[in-house]
């Protein structure tokens, strides 16, 4: 009976897996990094983007982009495969902000709006560590490629909103650049040796 329940929800099991390991793995992480040596990565570039709060709301955006695939994808056995591409990327990326902790350089902010308060809020819910590669990027790209092997049309939507998810971590000045790229690069090389291969069958629902 158990294992009848487990097969007949198991995409919500999956989804509940990967958001467990992200959320312990990131934020165990990111409070053990406030108290180690840590690096930054800017380029001259990064210091010619402005902080625009207005950033905040596609930043958030991430956790409904990298989530779709649960959501779209009929087949298990797809989202099975997916499950194993988002660990991969989870793990590699847990791996370097272990060994090689990223810290980001944050501005004062003078809070003149609601959005503005809204991100000192998360400065101080998330501090500022875990930033190479970007799990905002990595993640919501992969989203983007897994559907837009089903269905180039809404995988191109996901893709596009990827890319504005990452812009947004550069405005509200939670990545660098460089994170931006590695976590692109990231998603790219986990598709193609974990995915490669992959049956993703029929479009979404």
């Amino acid at each position: 009976m158990a294992e009848s329940f487990y097969y007949k929800h198991e995409r919500w099991f999956l989804f509940a897996f990967i958001w467990l390991v992200q959320a312990l793995g990131y934020f165990w992480l990111n409070l053990v990094a406030n108290s180690r040596n840590s690096y930054t990565l800017p380029l001259a570039f990064d210091q010619q983007i402005p902080f625009l709060s207005i950033f905040l709301i596609p930043y958030l955006a991430m956790y409904v982009v990298e989530s779709l695939p649960y959501f779209v994808i009929r087949e298990v056995a797809y989202l099975r495969r997916i499950t194993l591409a988002y660990l991969a990327v989870m793990l590699v990326t847990f791996a370097i902000f272990a060994f090689f902790p990223v810290r980001m350089l944050r501005p004062e902010i003078v809070p003149a709006s609601f959005l503005d308060s809204a991100v000192l809020l998360l400065y101080r819910l998330d501090f500022p560590y875990n930033t190479f590669p970007s799990l905002h990027a990595s993640l919501t790209f992969l989203a983007g490629l897994v559907i837009y092997r089903i269905h180039q049309t809404e995988g191109t939507i996901v893709l596009l909103l990827a890319g504005l998810i990452s812009l947004s971590t550069l405005f509200i000045k939670q990545h660098y650049v460089l994170d931006v790229l590695g976590g692109i690069a990231l998603a790219l090389l986990i598709h193609k040796i974990v995915l490669r291969t992959a049956a993703p069958g029929s479009r979404p629902i």
